[in-house]
C-alpha cells in the first residue's frame, strides 16, 4: 500500500466529519470515531416531520392564499392590508417604473413584490411558534421513534448533542433569513418577478387547455392565472426561506448553547487565591511540614541519649567515703 494513502484517508475522514458537524450541528465526543456522529432515524424523521411540513408546507399554503387574495383588488386582504402596505413601500423604495393600470391605487411593481414578501414573512414568523414548541420535545420524540425502529444509539449523550433551539435561535434565524430574502427580492425586482410569473402562467394555461379542457372559459383562465402566479412566487421564496431558517437557526442554537455553557462553567468555577508576593512567607511550605513531622522523633532521640549519658557518668563516678 502506498504510504500516502493512510494520510489521504485520514484527511478525507476529518473533512467529512467537519462537513457533517456543520450540517447536523452535532459535535463529536472526545475519543469517538466519525461513524458515531451519524444522526439516528429518529432525528431525521423528526426534522422531516416538523420543518418541511410547517416551515414550508403550512407557510406555502397560507402565503399562497394570501398572495392570491392580494391579486383580487376587491378582497379584504387587498383593501385593508396589501394596498396601504404597497403604497408605503412605493414611497420608500426607489422605483423606475410605476404601474398606471390603476392610478387610484398607485401600486408599483416593486412595491407589490415587497408587499408579498412581507406578508409571506409575517405568516412564516407566526408559524415559528409551533416549530419552537416541537423543538423543545425533540429529544423525547426522536428517542421514541428510535425505540420503535430499534435504532437507539449506544451513546446516551447522542440526543443531548443536538442543538437546543430557543426563541433567540429560532427568531434570530428567521430575522436573518428575512433580511437575506429581502435583499434577494430587491435585487430580482418586481419587473423580473412578473416576467417569471407570467411565463409560469402561460405554461400552466397551455397545459390546462391541452390536457384538461380545450374550451376553458375566460373566467376560468383568469382564476388559473391568479393561482399560478401566486404559486410561482411562493414556491421560490418559501423554499428559500424554509431552507435558510433551518440552517441558520441551528447555527445560532450551537453558538448560544456554547456561550451558555461557558457562562455556567465560569459561574460555578472554584475561585483560586492569587499567589502571594510576600518575601517573608515562602510559597513552598513543604519543608516546614517535613521539619515539623521530624521534630517529635528528633527530640525523643535526644532525650534517650541524655538519659544514657547520665547513667554512664553515674557508674564511672568513684564512691564517696
Amino acid at each position: 500500500m502506498n504510504e500516502k494513502e493512510p494520510k489521504i484517508q485520514k484527511i478525507a475522514e476529518e473533512t467529512t466529519r467537519d462537513v457533517e458537524q456543520g450540517l447536523t450541528g452535532i459535535a463529536p465526543p472526545d475519543g469517538h470515531h466519525h461513524g458515531h456522529l451519524r444522526r439516528t432515524w429518529g432525528n431525521k424523521i423528526f426534522d422531516l416531520a416538523v420543518w418541511p411540513t410547517i416551515a414550508f408546507g403550512a407557510v406555502y399554503g397560507l402565503s399562497t392564499w394570501a398572495v392570491k387574495k392580494i391579486s383580487d383588488k376587491a378582497s379584504f386582504v387587498s383593501k385593508e392590508i396589501y394596498t396601504p402596505l404597497a403604497e408605503n413601500l412605493t414611497r420608500i423604495i426607489p422605483l423606475k417604473e410605476v404601474e398606471k393600470a390603476n392610478p387610484a391605487l398607485k401600486i408599483s411593481a416593486g412595491g407589490e413584490n415587497m408587499a408579498k414578501i412581507l406578508i409571506s414573512f409575517a405568516v412564516g414568523t407566526v408559524l415559528m411558534a409551533p416549530i419552537k414548541l416541537l423543538e423543545d420535545r425533540r429529544g423525547k420524540v426522536s428517542h421514541w421513534i428510535d425505540k420503535k425502529l430499534e435504532t437507539v444509539p449506544s451513546d446516551p449523550d447522542h440526543y443531548a448533542r443536538e442543538p437546543k433551539q430557543s426563541w433567540r435561535s429560532v427568531l434570530g434565524g428567521r430575522l436573518v433569513t428575512f433580511l437575506s430574502v429581502l435583499g434577494i427580492g430587491t435585487a430580482v425586482g418586481g419587473e423580473r418577478t412578473k416576467k417569471v410569473e407570467n411565463a409560469a402562467s402561460r405554461f400552466i394555461q397551455g397545459q390546462w387547455k391541452k390536457h384538461i379542457n380545450q374550451e376553458v372559459s375566460a373566467e376560468k383562465l383568469a382564476e388559473i392565472d391568479k393561482w399560478t402566479k401566486a404559486n410561482a412566487f411562493e414556491m421560490f421564496y418559501t423554499s428559500l426561506c424554509a431552507g435558510m431558517v433551518y440552517v441558520l437557526s441551528r447555527a445560532f442554537a450551537r453558538k448560544i448553547n456554547k456561550h451558555d455553557e461557558q457562562v455556567a462553567a465560569a459561574h460555578h468555577a472554584v475561585p483560586v487565591s492569587p499567589p502571594t508576593d510576600d518575601p517573608i512567607t515562602p510559597k513552598d511550605t513543604s519543608w516546614q511540614e517535613k521539619t515539623q513531622s521530624r521534630e517529635p522523633s528528633q527530640k525523643a532521640e535526644n532525650f534517650v541519649n541524655a538519659v544514657d549519658n547520665s547513667r554512664l557518668t553515674t557508674e564511672q563516678r568513684p564512691a564517696l567515703g
